[in-house]
């Protein structure tokens, strides 16, 4: 079953939070984790963008 595109971006934008320490810029970090789910890398900075404007 394919997961719903809410559910992508929930984890999507989780692992950025988690992981973005692991790499040595946020944009590779995004790139890294867009490439893994198969989505645009636009819209991964996108749902981050939008999660850490609403976070703060």
């Amino acid at each position: 079953m394919t997961p719903s595109p809410g559910r992508i971006r929930a984890y999507a934008v989780a692992a950025y939070v988690e992981r973005r320490h692991q790499y040595r810029t946020e944009l590779e970090a995004i790139v890294r984790i867009a490439s893994e789910l198969d989505v645009s890398i636009a819209r991964l900075a996108l749902w981050v963008y939008s999660h850490l404007k609403t976070a703060n």
